[in-house]
């Protein structure tokens, strides 16, 4: 059954960041940062002189001058422009009324002609009735002109009212055409004018064009309506610019400032609010209703915040794999507390060199990356400099020093280099503080002694501190550090001991292994102590059945009596017990991942095409249709690999039997690369390296590093020419062969 997934927010290894960030907010606001200050309140005089320290910004004002520009930039008229499709849409309306009017007056004249002819033909139909005394029915088929004159009155494109209405529709022709003409001219004359809005304002100036032009009042009217109805704004705020002319006013201010030297406020002179404002950013202002310095504090939280969010995105991104357990967490938090708290300690108490700030790194690079010890030494020396106020000698002098151990405390796993790299620790701390001192503090004589001894001292305490509390932590975290992954590996330990007892075979595979994936992991950057120790871990369930595997078989396979499904289970369980012995030896779980994840969900070919063998022979054998084969049953229902290192070990153990069953059949090894690289893109097509975090390119340098090894272990060997014995060596040998054959 897989393991519900607990909420974040109920996630105890979540709250760890939140802890750090907390314990990292109060030393930095309680660090040595706080100001004394003086007991000074605006419109007070002056118990001192105060001058300014150096160059800076006059901010009250300064602020005076930006609320002045600001005001100023409210003030700016819009900047207009003109809009070319407003002319173009109302013609565009002026048009279609004009249009609709002429198909109106044109359909009239056809009434009116259709209403004549009706007239001529009742009285000629009236007088041959008259004439003959015989009825016509003409007139009951012909329509009347009285229908026709007293049809609807026509729908106009806008709302006219009856006398403007019968104004357009009964001018002759040459006054209409002359009417069109005059209003495109006054509505060209008004877009060419400008109009901002169709308001009151606009209106006004289009009757006042309309009323320059030559005609009644009524066709005044009648025009004034129309081109009110369909007239649009062409002049319009171009809001972009209107913003940026304002934005570049309000930015169009003068700085104010206080110059090196200049008095800010005289001794015995009222503290004017400007000068109370400077003395605010000098953070020489500590009033009881004013106790903290909100400013300072704020920015210390900000930068606080700032550091933190960049460091998790470079865990997310660079090291999302580093910190995968809670203990690992749990001990790099504690790790971390305990190196800015020794620095919060030693403000004006020790010098910047003692702190364990380098025991930090070299405790992170051994026991979980020198990468991220790098990268965090640059993050932990930003942190330690805001509690302890360094400069920027501080800062130089730790990201150097840092540095260098991150990057040579891998080393320290070695033994015998401790010594040597002890003393290199202790010279490069000496060298990097005089060097900084010198370039940034022109410091000479006893005190620049004092602090180069320091500074070599605590190079070389780092070193033993960090070397000697790795046990410590090891015990209390229950940390798996390189120094346990050499124990792991002892060839005497409890589990590999009886590996060599009760399966040989299976341990002689497991040393193969190992040394393949410990070659591959070296050289795509993974960690190859680890992949090691997982190589020869990864089959320690084979104890339980060693004689069901057949490297420690002798001639007599059990699986020839037993059917593919018992068989198939029998090979799943070597995972399953070897979790369990894992459990029980107390192999560390980043150990028991390569027992759980060597096989993936890989599928067990043999056993299920004998499945499907046997079951076509059933069916022959039967006359019915073949059974059907649950695949599930012959998968291992375990997790794909999920890093670098147990995929690593996954190929190793796919490649290593069959490259050695078919190793010692050839005289070379021209076809170990083809069958390595078909088993590798086995692997890739069951997508048991989806999760793996292996690249194309390290999947093509474990193959590489695969056939390097192989290449060393199956070489060709040269032939011994035999040598013919002397005589008397012959004798000898004769007569030993007849002393043993009369016993």
């Amino acid at each position: 059954m897989p393991k519900h997934r607990r909420h974040p927010i109920l996630d105890v290894s979540a709250t760890l960041p939140f802890a750090a960030f907390a314990v990292t907010v109060i030393l930095v606001l309680s660090g040595a940062y706080i100001q004394q200050g003086f007991n000074i309140e605006p419109n007070t005089v002056a118990v001192q002189r105060f001058s300014a320290p150096n160059k800076f910004l006059n901010v009250y004002a300064t602020d005076i001058n930006k609320a002045a520009a600001a005001e100023a930039a409210e003030k700016l008229e819009p900047v207009a422009e003109r809009d070319t499709t407003a002319a173009e849409k109302s013609f565009e309306g002026i048009n279609h009324f004009f249009s609709q009017v002429t198909v109106i007056r044109a359909e009239r004249r056809l009434r009116a002609q259709a209403a004549a002819e009706n007239e001529a033909a009742e009285s000629e139909a009236a007088e041959q009735e008259a004439e003959t005394g015989l009825e016509n029915d003409v007139s009951s088929d012909t329509v009347s002109a009285g229908q026709i004159v007293g049809s609807e009155p026509p729908v106009m494109p806008i709302h006219l009212n009856d006398r403007l209405i019968s104004l357009i529709l009964n001018m002759d022709d040459a006054r209409y055409a002359e009417f069109i003409d005059a209003s495109r001219d006054v509505t060209n004359i008004i877009f060419e004018n400008g109009l901002q809005d169709v308001d009151a304002r606009g209106l006004l100036a289009v009757k006042a064009e309309v009323d320059k032009t030559r005609g009644s009042d009524d066709e005044k009217e009648l025009m004034y309506e129309i081109i009110a109805n369909y007239i649009r704004p062409n002049i319009v705020t171009n809001e972009e610019a209107t913003q940026k002319a304002r934005a570049e006013r309000a930015a169009s201010y003068d700085e104010v400032f206080y110059l090196e030297g200049q008095t800010i406020v005289d001794e015995g002179h009222v503290i004017s609010a400007e000068a109370y404002a400077a003395l605010e950013q000098l953070s020489l202002v500590n009033n009881k209703k004013n106790a903290f310095n909100f400013p300072l504090f704020g920015g210390a939280f900000l930068l606080v915040i700032g550091v933190f969010c960049i460091f998790f995105m470079c865990m997310a991104i660079f090291f999302k794999n580093t910190l995968k357990t809670f203990k690992e967490k749990l001990l790099f938090l504690a790790l971390y507390i305990l190196t800015i708290a020794f620095s919060w300690f030693s403000i004006d108490r020790l010098p910047y060199q003692i702190s364990f700030h380098l025991v930090f790194l070299m405790l992170v690079a051994m026991m979980f990356n020198s990468r991220l010890a790098v990268v965090l030494n640059v993050f932990l020396s930003m942190i330690t400099m805001l509690i302890v106020k360094g400069n920027m000698s501080f800062l130089i002098y730790y990201i150097f020093t840092g540095t260098y151990v991150s990057l040579t405390s891998i080393s320290l796993n070695e033994r015998n280099k401790i010594i040597v790299d002890g003393i290199l620790t202790c010279a490069v701390c000496a060298a990097s503080y005089f060097g900084v001192t010198l370039f940034f503090e022109t410091v000479y004589g006893r005190d620049l002694v004092y602090g180069i001894i320091c500074a070599a001292v605590m190079g070389l305490a780092s070193v033993i501190i960090s070397m000697g509390s790795v046990p410590f932590w090891e015990a209390v975290f229950g940390i798996v550090t390189p120094f346990r992954l050499i124990d792991l590996a002892n060839p005497n330990s409890a589990v590999l001991r009886r590996l060599t007892i009760e399966a040989p075979g299976t341990y002689h595979h497991s040393l193969v292994v190992a040394n393949l994936a410990e070659t591959a992991a070296y050289h795509i950057g993974a960690n190859p102590s680890l992949a090691r120790a997982g190589g020869y871990y990864h089959d320690i369930g084979k104890l339980k059945y060693p004689n069901y595997f057949i490297e420690n078989q002798a001639g007599v396979n059990p699986h020839d009596a037993l059917d593919p499904e018992t068989s198939a289970q029998v090979l799943k369980s070597h995972v399953s017990f070897g979790l369990e012995l894992a459990e029980q030896s107390h192999i560390p779980p980043i150990v028991q991942e390569f027992i759980s994840e060597h096989h993936g969900t890989t599928l067990m070919k043999y056993f299920y095409g004998k499945a499907l063998k046997k079951a076509e022979e059933e069916a022959a054998r039967t006359g019915a249709a073949p059974a059907q084969v649950d695949i599930a049953a012959f998968r291992y229902p375990f997790s794909v690999p999920r890093s670098r290192e147990t995929a690593v070990v996954m190929l190793a153990d796919t490649v290593e039997a069959a490259v050695r069953s078919s190793a010692p059949a050839q005289k070379s090894l021209d076809e170990a690369e083809r069958i390595i690289r078909r088993l590798v893109k086995e692997k890739l097509d069951e997508d048991q390296l989806i999760d793996s975090g292996l690249t194309l390119k390290d999947i093509e340098t474990v193959m590489r590093s695969f056939i390097l090894v192989f290449k060393g272990m199956y070489h060709e060997r040269i032939p011994y020419p035999e040598t013919k014995k002397p005589r008397y060596e012959a004798d000898e040998d004769s007569d030993v062969k007849n002393a043993l054959k009369e016993t």
